[in-house]
């Protein structure tokens, strides 16, 4: 077992949970003097192979807005989370917008188990310790990510996210894209 599947199963044993439960890295502070929002930085470049062995590359989503959530099939908040995401995609697909879900399961055939009753229309692939790090880390899951149409992160979010925060972030994202054509 890689030690990042043992710090998630320990973390979550511990903390009663699969993900602690901060605000946004964008929201304000709750003090007097509002926290700047961090400035955007690149996404990483990533390779993973889905539940089938087969290669998905993110230069594939050059120019798409796409939200990358990692999550795990015993993430509870995970799974609530999984069709939001769905009609995410179907709803803004058209508009620019890619969806790819990064399990850190760490075993293939429980996710496809999960999706074989769950099915999506986006890639889900299988993390590793590489792009977990790439991505800075992981305190739990489901931790999502907004990358904008020219590979800059623009979110940052822990735990369930409610539908309609989520699709408002996607949209300032595909909305800046569009003003910019």
């Amino acid at each position: 077992m890689s030690a990042f599947r043992l710090a998630f199963a320990l973390g979550a044993v511990l903390a009663g949970g699969c993900a602690r439960r901060p605000q946004p890295t964008e929201a304000p502070a709750r003090s007097a003097s509002p926290r700047r929002p961090k400035a955007p930085i690149p996404a990483p470049a990533w390779a993973l192979k889905d539940v089938d062995g087969h290669v998905v590359r993110s230069d594939q989503f050059r120019g798409k807005v796409l939200v990358v959530d990692f999550w795990a099939t015993w993430c509870r908040p995970c799974l609530t989370e999984m069709p939001a995401l769905r009609a995410l995609e179907n709803a803004r697909g058209p508009d620019g917008l890619a969806v790819v879900g990064i399990s850190v399961d760490g075993n293939p055939a429980a996710v496809r188990k999960y999706l074989q009753h769950h099915p999506t229309h986006f890639p889900i692939l299988m993390a590793d310790d590489k792009v977990v790090d790439a991505f800075g880390g992981m305190d739990g899951v489901p931790t999502t990510f907004i990358i904008d149409r020219d590979g800059m992160i623009r979110g940052r979010m822990y735990g369930l996210q409610k539908a309609a925060e989520l699709e408002r972030r996607v949209a300032a994202c595909l909305d800046a894209g569009a003003a910019e054509k």
